[in-house]
């Protein structure tokens, strides 16, 4: 799943509207090597579990464990906790979060999270040097390394939060007039294709071709813009959806029911920052599972690739006998046309149409057949004997193949099973809800009030 501009503008909005003054960061934890858990503390307000990851951030109601290595977390630990947060804002419609936390020495920290391509976390400091960041990138447009200063990417598309008539006009140059007329809003606008085709519809266009618009066809584009982008970024008209997979598991969110979504199995959910909670955890999860199951997973392939080996000599040595056998009925045949000389051209012919020879080794003569060689003699219907008993004995040969593949499948399902057992018993849990006041000793008195007292003498 991948969150745009104007997604990540609701979800921002709503955790301003819940990350109130006076909220501090209690703890961060790391549960992969690129999302963070920030435990969010205080004084009367219930405890907030905000996650900000590479993929999105949100306000979620689950448990996580660590589930990965993160070289970064002791940096922002450091330099973050026991902050309070003063801001949470999204750099106009780009998919850029900053987060501004003041330390208790008056200092300011800024958490910058990318949500495009690979995703990226970076701390900086109030003069936005860089203090700790996951991705380093060196790219023509920006440098992003410890130690420098960070620097936005360029700016993609129209602000569609504030955009004008005027400013969509303009997007249709010459040089685009054959360019399909959904990829010209994507580009445009820098919305994802579930939007831009919803966009489509809701406007009723019909024309492949931008130079294919008319006027009117470019107004009601316009309009159709502005009230998804509002239906979306505002919660207005809000019917949230989760995307299924064939598992019935979360495989993507919608804060609205899109055309093209009524043709796809989903569920409904009582809120977008639900369905993003359920759909980013399963996602973490899944990193979750894949780690535990990693080493199953690795004597399952080797085993798979000695079965795959096993199948393959099973072909060679039913291709060989096959071959030999061939060779032992054509002499017998032979034999019984009188013919018991190997100069003679019917036998010369036969060996040939068959890749079969006679070689000489140390005076004694053999037929080489396949790799597999039998010492000639003059009576055919010997060699022929011969032949057949080899071809016997590379056929009992495939028994033991057969009896070490059953072996090698018995093993496979095994493995197989432990994995699937391991992936069930991975379950995220609801993160429990607190009230402000069940952190001192409390009683509900018998007039339905609530009746605080301190824990200890400081409170």
């Amino acid at each position: 799943m991948e969150l745009s501009s104007i997604e990540i503008h609701y979800l921002v909005n709503e955790a301003k509207s819940k990350i109130i003054s006076g909220y501090y960061v209690s703890s961060i934890n790391a549960v992969t090597k690129d999302s963070f858990l920030f435990k969010l503390h205080h004084s009367t307000e219930p405890d907030i579990i905000l996650m900000v990851s590479v993929r999105g951030i949100w306000i979620t109601k689950l448990k996580f464990k660590p589930v990965e290595e993160n070289e970064q977390v002791n940096t922002i630990k450091a330099e973050v906790e026991r902050s309070k947060i003063e801001s949470i804002d999204q750099i106009g419609s780009e998919r850029i979060v900053t987060i501004k936390f003041r330390r208790l020495d008056g200092n300011l920290r800024i958490l910058i999270a990318e949500f495009f391509g690979e995703g990226n976390i970076i701390l900086c400091d109030e003069n936005m040097q860089i203090l700790s960041i996951i991705n380093s990138i060196e790219v023509r447009h920006r440098t992003l390394k410890v130690g420098l200063r960070y620097i936005s990417p360029p700016i993609r598309g129209i602000d569609v939060f504030d955009l004008s008539f005027e400013q969509l006009k303009t997007t249709m140059k010459d040089e685009i007039k054959h360019l399909d007329v959904l990829r010209w809003m994507g580009r445009s606008l820098s919305m994802p294709k579930k939007f831009v085709e919803e966009i489509a519809t809701r406007a009723g266009i019909q024309s492949r071709k931008v130079g294919q618009l008319s006027e009117e066809d470019v107004t009601r584009i316009y309009f159709a813009v502005k009230e998804l982008v509002t239906d979306v970024s505002s919660g207005r008209n809000h019917e949230p959806i989760v995307i299924l997979g064939d598992d019935e598991k979360a495989l993507d969110a919608l804060p609205i029911i899109t055309n093209n979504a009524r043709k796809l199995r989903f569920r409904k959910v009582s809120s977008y920052l639900d369905a993003v909670d359920e759909v980013l955890s399963n996602n973490i999860m899944t990193i979750d599972s894949n780690i535990r199951t990693i080493e199953i997973d690795r004597q399952v392939a080797l085993l798979e690739h000695d079965l795959s080996e096993l199948n393959k000599a099973k072909e060679a040595v039913i291709s060989k006998a096959t071959a030999i056998r061939k060779i032992a009925n054509e002499l017998m045949e032979l034999s019984y046309l009188g013919i018991y000389d190997y100069a003679d051209d019917l036998v010369k012919g036969m060996l040939q149409t068959n890749s079969a020879a006679i070689v000489n080794e140390r005076g004694i003569k053999y037929l080489e057949v396949v790799g597999e060689r039998i010492q000639l003699n003059s009576n055919f219907p010997k060699v022929s004997s011969m032949l057949y008993e080899r071809a016997k004995e590379m056929e009992r040969g495939n028994t033991s193949i057969e009896e070490t593949k059953r072996g090698l499948l018995d093993q496979i399902e095994r493995l197989r099973n432990r994995s699937s057992a391991i992936q069930k018993k991975i379950v995220i849990k609801q993160q429990a809800s607190r009230e402000w006041y069940e952190r001192y000793r409390w009683f509900i008195t018998a007039d339905g009030l609530l009746a605080i007292g301190g824990r200890d003498a400081s409170s």
